[in-house]
């Protein structure tokens, strides 16, 4: 089974579609969106695990002094990046592997 889907190429320009195995596309994306939450979820753990903040860093720490504020805002940050998630776990899909449920 297949389906066909545009060429990702040049933006604006018209580009010929491919045709794609199902198999091969859901290889490259097993984790289909199920909800709003769900995308919440992982755009959040993308955030916390996978941005640079050395550009930000490089702009304003200059000393010991800045640096220690530095550190500390990053842990704050942190800490509320994954109070977001864990806000999130039990509003997961029930057969995600990170999904925990609500504790009254």
């Amino acid at each position: 089974m297949s389906f066909v889907r545009p060429n990702r190429g040049l933006v604006g320009h018209r580009q010929p579609y491919i045709r794609v195995a199902v198999s091969e596309y859901m290889a490259k994306a097993p984790e289909r969106a199920r909800s709003i939450t769900h995308v919440e979820y992982r755009l959040l753990q993308q955030v916390l695990n996978n941005i640079d903040v050395a550009s930000v860093r490089d702009l304003m720490v200059d000393d010991s002094v800045t640096e220690k504020r530095f550190q500390a805002a990053g842990k704050n940050v942190a800490s509320l990046i994954k109070n977001l998630i864990d806000r999130r776990l039990h509003r997961l899909p029930e057969d995600h592997p990170d999904y925990t449920p609500k504790e009254d």
